[in-house]
């Protein structure tokens, strides 16, 4: 079946040519003649056979039309021109919107790893935090003169925080100005140190019984503000900050622990996070390491302990004198 059209072009070119050689040999077309004026007046006339005659004329035609046709072909050179321009244009602008579409598909996949990178370092990275308190009373021959309170520190992500360091103050004021700094005391004996994933660390405040009392009574207010600072462990991560201001607010007599009736022992005391200057990382008042230290007379004196004196007859109860002696076990 596939051999059939290749017998018929070959019928087609063998006819075609014995065609062609029956019109050059048949003298069937030689009564066809071409006359042209001569110098003495009278025609010379050629005889031609068909296709000769036919070739002749054609060629003639041609000549005598050469201003239409080059005309004609003008027109199509410039209709071809124009389209081979309109279709370069079309090409131009599918191109612009091919580089188009693959700078947004680009700045998109870029986006999107940037993005993956950041969910990656928010979810791993050392986060500090404060996760609670714990208050302890201290007292010195059975008067309270101090009650400490332990801040408790978070390092809730799940890498190592690295340098951290922190810095804790205590003021004790009529009130807080609306444009107070938050100037540190001072920066001497900061040292850094490490805190593991999922582990805590502290640092103590003591409010000693006589600024208890006064916040308790309502002369004075009492606040405790500070910072921490670390580094995680990702590559060209800045320097992480976390700063903090919490009040004292005490509900009793400082002087007097209260009586629980059932349940754990309970505090005089409570803190609650206060003013602006809570905050981590970009959204603080001061960048890491810029934290200023109080000029002389900005903050107030702090408080001085309490010193209470032995009551009459009291006697230091003696040091027990204990000797320990090593005894080796069985085997050694």
């Amino acid at each position: 079946m596939r051999r059939s059209p290749d017998l018929a072009v070959g019928f087609v070119l063998g006819f075609a040519v014995m065609l062609l050689i029956f019109l050059f040999s048949s003298d069937f077309t030689a009564h066809y003649e071409i006359c042209e004026p001569a110098n003495t007046g009278a025609k010379d006339c050629a005889s031609y056979n068909m296709l000769s005659y036919a070739f002749h004329k054609i060629g003639t035609t041609l000549d005598a039309l050469n201003g239409a046709i080059t005309a004609i072909a003008t027109a199509f050179i410039a209709w071809f021109t124009l389209s081979l321009r309109q279709s370069t244009d079309k090409l131009w602008e599918a191109g612009e919107r091919q580089i188009a579409i693959a700078n947004v598909s680009a700045e998109t996949a870029q986006r999107a790893a940037v993005t993956a990178e950041r969910a990656l370092t928010v979810v791993e990275r050392a986060f500090i935090m404060i996760s609670d308190i714990s208050i302890v009373t201290i007292s010195q021959y059975h008067t309270i003169i101090v009650h400490r309170i332990n801040v408790n520190v978070l390092n809730s992500g799940r890498t190592p925080a690295r340098n951290y360091v922190s810095c804790v103050n205590l003021v004790v004021v009529d009130d807080l100005p609306h444009d107070f700094r938050f100037a540190d005391r001072t920066h001497d004996g900061l040292v850094a140190g490490v805190i593991g994933p999922q582990s805590r660390t502290y640092f103590q405040v003591d409010v000693f019984i006589q600024d208890a009392l006064a916040t308790h009574e309502g002369r004075k207010k009492t606040f405790i503000y500070g910072w921490m600072e670390y580094d995680d462990i990702f590559p060209d991560s800045a320097r992480h900050r976390t700063e903090f201001c919490v009040s004292v607010e005490v509900f009793t007599d400082p002087r007097v622990m209260p009586e629980v009736i059932s349940g754990h022992p309970a505090s005089v005391l409570t803190v609650r996070p206060y003013g602006r200057y809570n905050a981590y990382d970009e959204d603080c008042l001061y960048r890491p390491g810029q934290t200023p230290i109080a000029e002389e007379g900005e903050l107030p004196v702090p408080t001085e302990p309490l010193v209470i004196s032995p009551p009459p007859g009291f006697q230091q109860p003696p040091r027990m004198n204990v000797q320990f002696q090593y005894a080796p076990t069985k085997g050694e």
